[in-house]
């Protein structure tokens, strides 16, 4: 599975960061290498499957996703996106023109809906009537899990140490659907063997990982027990 990443240089001021998934590797080269022209962070992916396995890569403001990916559709992640990240801008770019794909698109999460060919001009233009919601979206203190430094950045500045063990538990919460796992998936994460690792052993797991996000200004129904089934992550995490 081939992807392409780059970066632009970064300035002082707040630079929008997109990500662009896009399958059409002459495209997504097109795409990156002009709006990284303009001054944007830009990261191009191939499939909703390379963001899975390098999102501790990036964090970003706008997803611009072509819908006919290979593995998981456009409209699929998208609207996994969407609920990970309520406050991301997305612009479908699509062969798809009829009014049914359409509906589709926008009832998923698309903020703006382009059928292609789509000219540079035009891709541009979008991306700037969003910029201004989106940066100051980006400007707006956040709860970021910063995985290589293993910290919770809080909302008024925190800084809470997590351990490996809580940091692969949020992970795995954030990128589930519906960020819903039940207990088995959640110790399979942190590597302990279902078979011999109870549920009382991890639930004191989880007891000291509410108290880290408490620290870190979550409420203490941001990680909640599902009853008879498992955990859930109640409150948006940026990932990095």
């Amino acid at each position: 599975m081939s992807k392409t990443h780059h970066v632009t240089k970064t300035h002082n001021e707040p630079v929008l960061r997109i990500l662009v998934v896009e399958d059409n590797a002459d495209l997504r080269e097109v795409l990156v290498e002009a709006l990284s022209s303009d001054g944007y962070v830009v990261w191009g992916l191939d499939s909703a499957e390379a963001f899975a396995e390098t999102a501790s890569s990036f964090v970003f403001d706008l997803l611009i996703v072509d819908l006919n990916l290979p593995g998981e559709n456009g409209l699929s992640f998208t609207q996994r996106m969407r609920e990970q990240y309520p406050d991301v801008g997305v612009i479908m770019v699509t062969a798809r023109n009829l009014s049914a794909d359409k509906t589709a698109g926008y009832d998923c999460g698309a903020d703006i809906y382009m059928t292609k060919p789509v000219s540079l001009q035009e891709m541009k233009a979008a991306i700037r009537s969003l910029s201004k919601r989106l940066l100051a979206n980006a400007a707006q203190a956040t709860v970021t899990l910063d995985r290589p430094t293993g910290c919770l950045l809080g909302l008024s500045g925190e800084v809470v140490r997590l351990s490996a063990t809580e940091i692969s538990i949020l992970s795995a919460l954030a990128f589930a659907p519906e960020n819903k796992l039940e207990a088995w998936q959640i110790m399979e994460a942190i590597k302990r063997d279902p078979q011999e690792y109870s549920k009382s052993a991890l639930e004191i797991v989880l007891v000291r990982l509410r108290k880290r996000m408490r620290e870190a200004g979550l409420p203490e129904t941001s990680l909640r027990s599902v009853r008879g089934w498992g955990y859930q992550l109640n409150h948006p995490l940026r990932l990095r």
